[in-house]
């Protein structure tokens, strides 16, 4: 016969201190509110961001996009405040130079301060390398006047709107 040996007897289990606690309860979410219309204010502007970058893209690699540019548009024609930077500074140096050279462009958008808001140094970069050419200039700024125009009658629809006391004209 074999032996076999005792284990000895487990230690009895501590006792809780502090009491179990309870689950927390689901709390309840109010009920979803319906959609509200916007304010005027807040609704969505047209704009075309690929015009705008490719028509200050042109800007840069040809002088003669940069004169049709200048001649078709104005600074408060671009949607994004940065194109509206950089659109002024380079207005301002094209009829002093008669090319726009990224470093001059960059260096007094730096003196100015405003280089990061024009979207630093290596949007303007990345500017130059993604414009494919300047053929199409006249196209972009077409197409940003365009997108100007519609902001504009916006603007005005939602002057005259407020004037007679409707505030979700235009609204979704």
């Amino acid at each position: 016969m074999s032996e076999t040996a005792a284990l000895p007897p487990l230690p009895p289990l501590p006792k809780p201190t502090a009491k179990p606690k309870p689950a927390p309860k689901a709390k309840q979410l109010p009920a979803p509110k319906p959609p509200q219309p916007k304010p005027v204010e807040d609704r969505f502007q047209p704009f075309n961001k690929e015009a705008e970058f490719r028509a200050l893209g042109a800007m840069f690699i040809d002088p003669e996009a940069a004169k049709i540019a200048l001649e078709d548009v104005r600074a408060e024609d671009f949607y994004f405040a940065k194109h509206q930077i950089l659109f002024s500074v380079m207005a301002e140096i094209f009829p002093k130079e008669h090319l726009l050279d990224e470093l001059h462009v960059r260096d007094t958008l730096a003196r100015n301060g405003t280089l990061e808001l024009a979207g630093g140094q290596d949007y303007l970069g990345r500017m130059i390398r993604e414009t494919p050419s300047a053929a199409s200039v006249e196209l972009h700024c077409k197409i940003i006047r365009d997108y100007a125009k519609r902001r504009k009658m916006i603007e005005t629809a939602n002057a005259i709107a407020k004037q007679i006391g409707i505030t979700n004209v235009l609204a979704e």
